[in-house]
């Protein structure tokens, strides 16, 4: 496991639109994001899902609740801010491959 966040945008947007497509309300079919300037909020998730996908964030890279409260509150979801976000933050980390392999709990 390395100690340091490194995911390339295809590797970020590839896990984002897993734990959203895992988070996506039921029933409704998910389309994936394909840029880093899409937003988390716009059509994709209900607040639910939102918050869910930060819990997931929180937990697979050790970011403090308050921490994750504090961005929540900017109201910036674009995928680009939340990597410079888990970037800047992530006290654990994993590679790609690691992070492919995990399933929702």
């Amino acid at each position: 496991m390395p100690n340091v966040f490194n995911f390339s945008d295809e590797e970020f947007l590839n896990v984002v639109n897993r734990i959203c497509s895992d988070e996506s309300p039921v029933g409704d079919e998910y389309i994936p994001m394909a840029s880093m300037e899409e937003s988390l909020v716009m059509d994709r998730l209900d607040s639910l899902g939102v918050m869910m996908f930060f819990i997931w964030l929180s937990e697979l890279f050790g970011i403090s609740d308050k921490l994750i409260e504090e961005f929540i509150a900017k109201e910036l979801f674009t995928l680009r801010a939340v990597k410079i976000f888990v970037t800047e933050h992530a006290t654990r980390t994993y590679d790609y491959s690691e992070a492919e392999q995990m399933e929702p709990q």
